[in-house]
């Protein structure tokens, strides 16, 4: 009965946060969408060469959303310099910009976006992460746990950079494929793929930067400690304190973000 009890608990859990993870991800797609009809918005008034945007009232009645989130949207575009904000006149289109230029149309290069984006990402994982590692505590099997673990060694064996973020999203690309739930799984995924469009924490390839430098020991001990702290518990089939210390974990992440 007890067993029986403990698998209903786990699926309220599942439930909850499988509503609260369907509530932050649709956030995070309307922003990038908003911004997208905004791009297109501009280039169909500049090709009938119309110079002026909508007003806020206007453009959120025209495209259904809040003015707040018009806002938002617009000040992205404006960081971008697609757009020219002068206060008592409106809203202008910066005619300078080339439509060819992908790296000013291309929203997933934006800085500030991103970080937004990340604070999302961190958000919808401890929506449903803790409730995995605490499920995975107390079912795993050794064959799955060894495989756990020899993912978190690589994260401690590695010695560039990029090599420390991928053994790091591999490992939780197994703890995600042992909680047996595909939508969990595939929402996992996805927000991999987005930080990998940004080169994971808003790093960008650049002449300055390479995906290719090495990491500082410290650096890479740090991270590897951090996770390793969460997969003791599940190792010792604590899935109290499992719970409990991946809540820790990503609750440290969004700390450096508000920084």
């Amino acid at each position: 009965m007890s067993n029986l009890f403990k698998n209903l608990e786990f699926l309220c859990f599942l439930v909850i946060n499988w509503l609260t993870n369907m509530k932050l991800i649709s956030k995070f797609d309307k922003k990038s969408q908003l911004v997208n009809e905004l791009i297109n918005l501009i280039l169909e008034n500049k090709k009938n060469k119309i110079n002026k945007l909508y007003n806020e009232r206007k453009l959120s009645e025209l495209l259904n959303v809040k003015r707040s989130e018009i806002r938002d949207a617009l000040l992205i575009l404006e960081n971008k310099k697609l757009i020219l904000r002068k206060p008592g006149s409106g809203t202008f289109i910066n005619y300078n910009i080339d439509e060819n230029n992908n790296e000013k149309l291309n929203i997933k290069n934006e800085k500030n976006y991103h970080s937004k984006t990340f604070f999302s990402s961190i958000q919808v994982r401890l929506s449903i992460e803790p409730v995995i590692s605490a499920y995975v505590a107390e079912n795993y099997t050794d064959k799955e746990l060894k495989k756990l673990e020899n993912n978190l060694g690589k994260i401690k064996n590695s010695k560039k950079w990029i090599d420390v973020k991928l053994s790091t999203y591999n490992y939780f690309t197994n703890l995600y494929n042992l909680s047996k739930n595909k939508y969990y799984i595939n929402t996992f995924r996805d927000l991999v793929e987005d930080r990998k469009l940004s080169n994971f924490d808003g790093h960008y390839i650049t002449n300055s930067f390479s995906s290719d430098n090495s990491v500082s020991k410290v650096v890479m001990l740090t991270s590897y400690l951090s996770i390793k702290k969460t997969f003791e518990p599940i190792k010792n089939r604590n899935s109290e304190k499992a719970f409990e210390e991946s809540k820790n974990y990503l609750n440290k992440i969004l700390s450096y973000v508000y920084i």
